[in-house]
């Protein structure tokens, strides 16, 4: 798993033109109330990513079950997922999880407001 490192948003504006290659293991990023997960995906098949929150990491302590968002369009799709809190996504290390169905040709890009 590669660590994606955000890339801060505010209103003065953000470079957004720069997106790191998906990990074919999956990639981690910094789990935030302000914190967004882009995914370009250039691959002839749809991007389904996968967010595994930790175990015990939901309201009591309970386990969440991983999300799986609707899928990325194939060739030209480009959406954003998130934020993800802290309190049920932030791993022992304060990480996002998150894997991918296909990783060819497919980029992300951590997003996090300031």
């Amino acid at each position: 798993m590669a660590a994606l490192t955000p890339i801060p948003l505010s209103r003065a504006g953000a470079d957004i033109s720069t997106l790191a290659t998906a990990g074919a293991g999956g990639d981690t990023f910094p789990a935030g109330s302000a914190t967004y997960l882009r995914i370009k995906n250039g691959n002839a098949a749809v991007c389904t990513p996968t967010f595994t929150p930790p175990a015990g990491g939901g309201k009591y302590g309970t386990t969440v079950a991983p999300w799986i968002p609707a899928s990325v369009a194939a060739t030209t799709g480009d959406k954003v997922f998130g934020p993800f809190p802290a309190e049920t996504w932030a791993d022992a290390n304060g990480n996002v999880n998150v894997t991918y169905s296909v990783t060819a040709t497919v980029s992300v890009q951590v997003l996090q407001a300031v």
